[in-house]
């Protein structure tokens, strides 16, 4: 019976939390899509949950939730800045792991593949568009987990189903085209 008692009491402060970072993020950071909102308040239990193992006592869990919430979301927008630079540099063509690899003839051919690449990354989940953007930056699953914060098979996990994602776009030529819009291609 205390069992359940803990399960409970340890299911309302969970919702309590999610309920109170969501209403933080979505009143301090409007802008921020729905999916980012979602992460933002992920990690948000994660970090409240690692605190709690810790043995850490929140004396005014609003306030703490208050910062970490907020610190969270600036880490989050201070990542996508880096993203937005690292496409820059992969459209200009800074030497990166995967377009080395690519076997084309031209560089026009490379520069359209470069392009190419850049729209079916920006279509990836948020999380799944990070991880992938470390990994063309060189970083092992390991290195990413450290910079990131998060364990090891989370990283890994976001990273195989971003690959799939990936997959499923080269294979369903559900890709974006240099023009602009989504588009079937031809068989």
């Amino acid at each position: 019976m205390d069992e359940w008692r803990d399960f409970l009491k340890t299911r309302r402060f969970l919702e309590e939390v999610t309920r109170t970072a969501t209403a933080v993020i979505r009143s301090r950071f409007p802008t921020l899509a729905d999916t980012e909102s979602d992460d933002i308040v992920q990690d948000v239990l994660v970090k409240v949950l690692r605190a709690a193992e810790r043995g850490t006592k929140f004396e005014n869990l609003g306030s703490y939730l208050w910062r970490v919430c907020f610190t969270t979301a600036l880490d989050m927008l201070e990542e996508r800045s880096r993203e937005n630079r690292l496409v820059d540099e992969f459209e200009s063509g800074a030497p990166i792991r995967a377009a080395e690899a690519a076997a084309v003839e031209s560089e026009a051919e490379r520069l359209d593949a470069r392009r190419l690449m850049s729209r079916m990354l920006e279509a990836l989940p948020a999380n799944r568009r990070r991880i992938f953007k470390l990994y063309l930056l060189g970083m092992d699953f390991k290195e990413m987990a450290v910079k990131l914060d998060w364990t090891h098979s989370k990283v890994r996990h976001l990273y195989y189903r971003g690959l799939e994602d990936l997959r499923a776009m080269i294979k369903n030529r559900a890709l974006i085209p240099l023009g602009g819009k989504e588009t079937q291609g031809e068989p």
